[in-house]
């Protein structure tokens, strides 16, 4: 299976854990020395990403409504911790 953020360990592609990556743009946002109006070091979290994304798609493609629905915490199939969740739960 393709893997969006992967690593080669051996002859193996393996997924980064949510942690390695989370560590990963921490330290590469934290690298860039950008800070805020008030000075502190820039923080990224999942909601920004989302934002991006719907911005993105917006500007590219013209159209909101897809990119919003997929990018919605409402939207059917959602990575909501509840979703999160229950997929992981054995049935």
């Amino acid at each position: 299976m393709p893997l969006l953020f992967q690593r080669d360990i051996g002859t193996e592609h393996r997924a980064l854990t949510p942690t390695a990556l989370r560590k990963f743009l921490i330290n590469a946002l934290a690298a860039t020395g950008l800070t805020d109006a008030g000075g502190e070091p820039l923080v990224f979290s999942p909601h920004d990403f989302r934002r991006i994304f719907v911005t993105d798609a917006t500007t590219s493609s013209g159209e909101s409504s897809a990119a919003t629905a997929t990018a919605s915490l409402d939207a059917p199939g959602a990575l909501t911790p509840a979703a999160i969740h229950s997929r992981n739960s054995p049935s």
